[in-house]
């Protein structure tokens, strides 16, 4: 009788599934490959349990003792990685494993090789930052890095490029000295650069609306400024009050 659950293809730490073997006492059996490439047989409970995650090399390589580095919240880091990265059950594994992101064998195969490549956590703020969103976790694509950092580095980042200058929307705004929330709400309604850069915010009546997003009342710099910050050719800009007043 077939197994309900397919686990063909699917990792397991160390252990990929080649094909399903046999119902051994109750339990459905499959055929593993290890990293290292021996065979080995294991049970679904024990490989989705990640009781079975080797043909046993892990142990017998003594990579598995840490000599108290297990402590360190980078081992735990380590460790989350390993997991979203190999192991289906998961809830991260399609958004890292499942599209296809890896790590490298070093990092694989010892959390040691980890830690001599990307060092002590500086702060507990920092966590592993790929800079190729796409590619492997490994020493030449990771840094520590805050979440702030990382934001700006997301596939879904939307980039904008003005006057040859490339930035994410997140810069944009801190160098205009604008709510992120207030460039957002005018790029997604399609405003032309220009507008959306220039265009004061009103802040008459304190906190606003605007658009769905809360913009909290601050000092809003005068276009003469921000033209001259972001080095931009100062230009008349045509507000939305003043397009209302027009028509």
């Amino acid at each position: 009788m077939p197994p309900k659950i397919n686990l063909t293809g699917k990792t397991f730490n160390r252990l990929t599934v080649i094909r399903y073997k046999e119902n051994k006492k109750g339990k459905r059996w499959w055929e593993c490959v290890c990293i290292c490439g021996n065979k080995t047989t294991a049970a679904t409970d024990s490989l989705q349990g990640g009781n079975t995650g080797s043909c046993g090399c892990y142990k017998r390589s003594g990579l598995h003792k840490t000599h108290g580095l297990s402590k360190l919240s980078e081992f735990r880091i380590w460790a989350g990685i390993t997991k979203r990265c190999y192991n289906s059950n998961s809830p991260a594994f399609k958004r890292y494993g499942g599209r296809g992101i890896t790590m490298s064998p070093e990092w694989r195969a010892s959390f040691k090789n980890f830690y001599d490549d990307i060092g002590p956590r500086p702060t507990k703020k920092h966590t592993v930052e790929r800079t190729d969103t796409n590619g492997p976790y490994a020493g030449w694509n990771c840094r520590w890095a805050t979440r702030t950092e990382q934001a700006r580095n997301t596939r879904r980042n939307h980039l904008l490029t003005f006057n040859s200058k490339t930035l994410c929307l997140a810069e944009w705004a801190e160098e205009l000295g604008m709510g992120y929330g207030t460039l957002q709400s005018r790029i997604s309604r399609h405003w032309p650069i220009e507008k959306a850069f220039f265009t004061p915010v009103n802040h008459n009546m304190g906190p606003q609306k605007h658009q769905g997003w809360i913009t909290k009342t601050r000092k809003t710099p005068d276009a003469g400024s921000i033209a001259a910050t972001v080095a931009f050719t100062q230009r008349t800009v045509t507000t939305p009050a003043e397009e209302t007043k027009a028509e």
